[in-house]
């Protein structure tokens, strides 16, 4: 009979530790799912704010860009518009419809040729070029779309355009809406 009790007292001791077992079983896949869960929607949620915040910084990088190239734009179009102003564009155009001499110039023995004007055009264009770098030619056309003067720099290097290596380009598809322009109006390409 105490054989029997203890077998019993034993057969209970595994029985108890099997419940032991099996309650710590599901005591930690009952913990450990929601865990899980709630683990795997905190990923979930923190990836998709990363995600909106990359958006959202991509998106002001962007629109910082854009107006930085917008600036750059505008400064290009007020100086190209300023420099069409100046007088020796205007002696070109004028010494240009003067058969190379420009008549509102010319005094006594005293003439301004194109060559004189072009001459000058390539001094400022120079310094504009050597202040601004981002200028890699400066050039201005007729309204028939041929060169009135050209500056070009080239490694640095600034390479004034000569009469001879002028080129009209009222063929080219970029010069077709000046062709529409008024005289005196400005287009800038």
């Amino acid at each position: 009979m105490l054989k029997t009790l203890q077998n019993k007292l034993l057969l209970h001791k595994v029985m108890l530790k099997n419940l032991q077992s099996q309650l710590l079983t599901l005591l930690v896949l009952s913990t450990t799912l929601p865990v899980t869960a709630v683990g795997l929607y905190g990923i979930h949620s923190s990836s998709q704010a990363l995600t909106n915040l990359n958006i959202n910084q991509v998106e002001n990088d962007i629109a910082q860009q854009t107006l930085k190239i917008e600036q750059v734009l505008g400064k290009a179009y007020s100086d190209v518009v300023m420099l069409s102003e100046m007088p020796p564009i205007q002696g070109i155009v004028r010494a240009r419809a003067g058969g190379g001499i420009d008549q509102a110039e010319s005094q006594g023995n005293t003439r301004t040729t194109y060559a004189d004007w072009v001459k000058r055009t390539q001094k400022i264009f120079r310094a504009m070029m050597a202040a601004q770098p981002q200028y890699e030619s400066i050039q201005y056309l007729d309204e028939g779309g041929r060169e009135l003067v050209r500056l070009q720099s080239a490694s640095g290097e600034i390479l004034p355009q000569t009469a001879t290596t002028q080129t009209n380009y009222a063929q080219s598809l970029y010069f077709q809406p000046a062709l529409q322009l008024k005289s005196g109006q400005v287009y800038i390409s």
